[in-house]
């Protein structure tokens, strides 16, 4: 299976999960891995001591000295330790401790960055913990930037978020932000695209491709019908194969600012475009939605460029502030009763006077667009469907 997929291209790398119970050494391991090199597939592997596990003692087999025999015999393999380690260890502070202890796999996996650049990689995915209290906050952030300021770590660590997992404690959006203000936005922008774009192989960046990418963009070429959705990735677009990937939509597949996938944006396009007491779109904005004709996609991509100035609350009629801020409070309390009554929907935080005071602050700039009131959504509501429990 493993051929198969590598060889067609449908995929670019290779995941492993040793705590649900096996080594990476030995067996069909090692021809698993003699495999990857040969075809330069990236590896990530979970590495923290919690997460699935078969046992406690087989979550051992993640760490991350094993690697260093397979990193000397296989010289040409990239590896990528998710999660940093852990944040937490045998059940002690790593990451929200400073200065970071010298026992951990977090300090282990900084060592090996700088014993195989470029190859060893590791990230951030589902780092949570420095919220706990202030001092946890303050000590990742002086870990974190300690690593990132070291040119021996600072271009091999990625930035990631573990996906649906990862919203049982934050939501994309505040997972995203918290980052970048944690990090500045130089370091960001190198966590989050240059280095992946390492990593997996991508050509952007000025970046070479990787064959494992050169076989990806033949397989979605030839599966394009059923692989490609929305606008494909603008580096996708720039590739000498760009012509067979014009897109299904009009749908921007580079951000996720306004996603037609995401329901809480959708449920916002609904409120507004769809809810008429009051009609919250001035009058100008509806003949230019009415334009776009009645295919929802187009419609959705519409609303996703127009600016608050453009409702109704930030109208020249409410010249008033004391009018303007009673209308925007109205809109607020009109969308949250709009979710709250949405059985898909779970309120994630209680504190309405938080909510009203983020809905506030964005509607009162009328150059603000209106993903902007998504965003704020999205830090207090998310999809039952999406929340995971334990059975």
């Amino acid at each position: 299976m493993l051929r198969e997929s590598i060889e067609s291209g449908a995929c670019v790398g290779l995941k492993l999960y040793p705590s649900l119970g096996y080594k990476i050494q030995g067996g069909m391991m090692d021809d698993v891995l003699r495999f990857c090199d040969q075809y330069e597939v990236p590896v990530l592997q979970h590495c923290n001591d919690t997460g699935f596990r078969k046992s406690p003692k087989d979550a051992q087999f993640c760490n991350p000295r094993d690697w260093i025999p397979i990193l000397d015999s296989l010289s040409g393999l990239k590896i990528c330790f998710a999660h940093f380690g852990g944040q937490s260890q045998n059940g002690k502070p790593v990451w929200t401790r400073y200065p970071m202890p010298g026992k951990s796999w977090a300090s282990d996996i900084q060592d090996m960055m700088a014993r195989y650049p470029g190859r060893v990689y590791a990230d951030l995915s589902y780092h949570s913990e420095q919220h706990n209290t202030p001092d946890a906050t303050k000590n990742y952030r002086k870990n974190l930037l300690a690593v990132l300021s070291d040119n021996r770590h600072r271009k091999q660590i990625l930035w990631g978020t573990d996906y649906h997992l990862l919203r049982m404690d934050s939501t994309d959006t505040e997972y995203t932000t918290d980052f970048r203000a944690l990090t500045g936005d130089e370091n960001f922008a190198l966590i989050s695209q240059h280095n992946p774009a390492d990593f997996l192989g991508l050509p952007v960046h000025g970046k070479k491709e990787g064959p494992n990418i050169t076989r990806h963009v033949a397989w979605l070429a030839e599966n394009h019908a059923r692989t490609v959705h929305g606008k494909p990735a603008s580096w996708l677009l720039a590739h000498s194969m760009g012509t067979e990937f014009e897109g299904d939509s009009s749908i921007s597949a580079d951000g996720t600012a306004w996603d037609l996938n995401n329901r809480i944006h959708t449920s916002v396009f609904n409120f507004i475009w769809n809810n008429r007491h009051p009609e919250y779109l001035s009058r100008d904005m509806k003949n230019i939605m009415r334009r776009q004709g009645d295919q929802p996609e187009t419609l959705f991509e519409a609303m996703g460029r127009l600016p608050l100035g453009e409702l109704t609350f930030l109208s020249d009629i409410l010249a008033d502030r004391t009018d303007r801020e009673q209308a925007i409070r109205s809109f607020s309390n009109r969308i949250y009763i709009h979710f709250n009554r949405n059985h898909d929907f779970e309120r994630t935080s209680n504190v309405e006077s938080e909510y009203y005071r983020k809905m506030a602050g964005v509607c009162s700039v009328p150059k603000n667009t209106i993903p902007e009131i998504a965003r704020v959504m999205e830090q207090f509501f998310r999809v039952k469907a999406d929340l995971v429990t334990d059975q």
